[in-house]
């Protein structure tokens, strides 16, 4: 009974997974040329999408 279940969740995943949008980058450096740029545009606009705070970095050693 588990593995029918597990058919049906997995296989959607699966075939959505192919349509993957925005410019998928599918082997190192974008395509064969190995030329790092994709063809997509980047909106015109730009905002933050998040950010994070850092604690001030620890020493690695201590000073004498």
């Amino acid at each position: 009974m588990r593995r029918p279940r597990l058919l049906h969740v997995l296989l959607p995943v699966l075939v959505l997974s192919a349509y993957a949008l925005g410019g998928d980058w599918t082997q190192f450096r974008y395509d064969a040329h190995r030329g790092a740029a994709s063809p997509e545009e980047l909106p015109a606009t730009l905002h933050l999408q998040w950010k994070r705070q850092l604690p001030e970095p620890l020493p690695a050693f201590r000073r004498r």
